[in-house]
């Protein structure tokens, strides 16, 4: 879910792959299967994506989200931009017939 909205953030010109993320420090939150992202570290989307796609990162993937809902200004309400992509992934799903 985090890959598809990634991938129609970029396409609706949101941002694009070659631009620079900075990690945050909600990368902290993961616990499963990283590579290693501290705050402050920066990486192309382009490579966040990759990471997310082939070693299944999941610092990777809250990188990606925060950053997402940063570029939308999807923000909510006051909660961490980490909560808020939360909630549009799973508005997403819901969008998608996802109900369970």
């Amino acid at each position: 879910m985090t890959l598809l909205l990634v991938l129609e953030d970029v396409k609706a010109a949101l941002y694009t792959p070659d631009d620079i993320v900075t990690v945050t420090p909600d990368v902290n939150r993961s616990q499963a299967s990283w590579i290693g992202l501290r705050a402050g570290d920066r990486m192309t989307v382009r490579d966040l994506c990759l990471a997310l796609m082939v070693e299944s990162a999941n610092d990777a993937a809250i990188a990606l989200g925060v950053h997402s809902v940063q570029a939308s200004n999807q923000g909510g309400d006051g909660a961490s931009p980490l909560d808020d992509f939360v909630r549009k992934m799973n508005a997403r799903a819901r969008a998608l017939g996802m109900n369970s």
